[in-house]
């Protein structure tokens, strides 16, 4: 439904207040529509494997950078 893709877009937003009421309501809609709860729980799983793999890319891009960086932050301090 449009209500739950909404909520699963607050449960992943950057502030921890909607974050909370996100998950809160979305955990209210599922106990009483659990027909959904298999859907969400793909949904979830996708963006959870989503933001695994953005943040690998940046693990494995900050050794590239890392002298740069460095060299960065001595010349700006």
């Amino acid at each position: 439904t449009a209500l739950c893709e909404e909520l699963l877009n607050d449960v992943i937003h950057p502030v921890d207040e909607i974050q909370q009421a996100g998950a809160q309501a979305l955990a209210a809609l599922l106990k009483e529509e659990t027909h959904l709860i298999d859907h969400v729980l793909e949904k979830l799983l996708a963006i959870y494997h989503d933001k695994l793999a953005v943040s690998n890319k940046i693990v494995n891009y900050i050794p590239f950078c890392q002298g740069r960086l460095l060299f960065f932050s001595s010349v700006y301090i």
